[in-house]
């Protein structure tokens, strides 16, 4: 059965289709195995005429290991990041890894400002961007990265140093206890060259960072 979840202020709704749980036992090899379908999870954010959804989400429990089968996330229009990932109890400590790659429009983004605010931002194309996070009980690792470049970028400002160039901003940030540290966070200027061996080998340049350790 679906669901419909909203804030007073109603800025945020959450709604959902269907969720089934099918358990299947193998007692020959003693062996049980879980599938979990998850379909029309939307997140709506009525003030500035925004959704995320996930038309079908399956997550896979065998064991000791959970897998999330590759799940596309489509954010309002046109943008769409596909998320996969696997949490491993089979070990001293559980691991897990989770990764995300698409591409975001840059209008699609622009709407999320609301629309006083859009007429100031200037937005252009598909804009690539990759998230990986792993790590177990006792340290996490967060990577996010957008890739920007002349034709494809989303801005309220132009600056003189990154002009008709290939950029990237990214975050770097680990998890360990009750410290956080943030490392080569910020905007780049992006450069590739080629090694001998044919490798893609990238090169920054910091335009703007941050780094630095916060503990509790």
């Amino acid at each position: 059965a679906g669901f419909l979840m909203r804030d007073a202020a109603n800025s945020l709704q959450i709604t959902n289709d269907d969720l089934d749980i099918e358990l299947n036992t193998d007692a020959k090899n003693n062996k049980n195995t879980v599938e979990i379908v998850n379909r029309g999870l939307t997140v709506l954010f009525p003030q500035v005429n925004s959704t995320i959804k996930d038309n079908a989400l399956k997550v896979d429990i065998d064991g000791t290991k959970l897998t999330l089968n590759p799940t596309d996330v489509l954010i309002n229009n046109t943008s769409k990041v596909t998320f996969d990932g696997v949490i491993d109890s089979n070990k001293s400590e559980p691991v897990f890894k989770i990764s995300g790659n698409g591409g975001l429009n840059a209008v699609d983004l622009k709407k999320f400002a609301g629309a006083q605010a859009a007429p100031f931002i200037d937005a252009k194309g598909q804009i690539p961007i990759e998230l990986n996070i792993n790590g177990d009980m006792k340290r996490q690792n967060l990577v996010l990265r957008f890739f920007c470049s002349p034709e494809n970028y989303i801005s309220p400002v132009t600056l003189s140093q990154t002009f008709g160039k290939n950029t990237v901003l990214q975050a770097k940030v680990n998890f360990k206890g009750d410290r956080l540290k943030i490392k080569e966070t910020g905007l780049f200027n992006r450069t590739t060259t080629t090694d001998e061996e044919g490798n893609t080998v990238e090169h920054l340049e910091e335009i703007a960072g941050a780094s630095g350790t916060i503990t509790s």
